[in-house]
């Protein structure tokens, strides 16, 4: 059974939430180009450095944020694409 079968968000939660992942995905842009990935992905740079200076804290908040931009990303290509139809 579905957990939320009887259950419809508000339009403030659903706002609410909306904000939340474009505020995640600015950082991730952010973090995506500080963290200079895009050099990695096209191999401008062979060798990954990481920097131990800094805490792991603020490396996993980066690439978590970058994850979630491109889940975030991915979903509403995926939602854009199937209205076109």
């Amino acid at each position: 059974k579905k957990i939320t079968k009887n259950y419809k968000a508000s339009k403030g939660q659903t706002l609410a939430l909306r904000v939340l992942a474009a505020c995640i995905s600015a950082y991730g842009v952010y973090a995506f180009i500080y963290r200079e990935l895009p050099q990695y992905m096209f191999l401008n740079t062979q060798f990954v450095f990481f920097d131990f200076s800094k805490p792991l804290i603020f490396f996993m908040i980066d690439y978590v944020s970058i994850m979630l931009l491109f889940a975030f990303a991915g979903y509403y290509l995926m939602k854009l694409l199937r209205s076109g139809r």
